[in-house]
């Protein structure tokens, strides 16, 4: 039987911790016109196993590090509870990858230079765009057409860096 690597266990513990942070935010903050945050969170969800199996592989212990992963969790769990505000929901989620994005900047400090890790940093600048102009939109009145908006770009952007032009290779 073949071993399941330390990585692939961590990504699966965080993902279900993320999964019962949806649940809960949904049920305690969820409203149907809303039901496309959930699924942009169900995808980043999705993404983050893939993230966290990849980095957390290439990534030595480093108390920073850790300090960025915890505060990346209590920032799933915040946007899991913004389920019920457009606004709310596109800050955290903007804050989110402004996070992610410095926790790589700080990881280029640690491993050999790596095309990979500057993907990575490019992929979460480009999430914290989408959220920011997504509460623009929202913000200038279009709240429905922002909701979906979020949702399909991040969909096909998830689908590109993903099957078209997957970003978890190490080339």
């Amino acid at each position: 039987m073949k071993r399941v690597s330390p990585s692939t266990i961590k990504a699966v513990v965080a993902c279900c911790v993320f999964t019962v942070f949806a649940i809960i935010g949904w049920l305690y903050t969820g409203r149907s016109e809303f039901f496309p945050l959930l699924g942009y969170y169900t995808i980043l969800i999705f993404n983050s196993f893939f993230s966290i199996r990849t980095f957390s592989a290439i990534t030595p212990q480093n108390f920073v590090q850790t300090v960025f992963d915890v505060v990346l969790v209590g920032i799933y769990g915040a946007l899991a509870l913004s389920f019920g505000s457009m606004m709310y929901f596109t800050l955290i989620s903007a804050l989110l990858f402004t996070v992610a994005s410095i926790k790589y900047m700080h990881l280029r400090k640690l491993v050999a230079p790596s095309a990979l890790i500057e993907r990575k940093i490019k992929v979460n600048e480009c999430g914290a765009l989408l959220s920011i102009t997504t509460f623009c939109i929202a913000v200038a009145g279009w709240s429905q057409f922002a909701i979906w908006f979020l949702f399909v770009v991040f969909a096909l952007a998830s689908v590109y860096l993903l099957l078209i032009n997957p970003l978890y290779r190490a080339s």
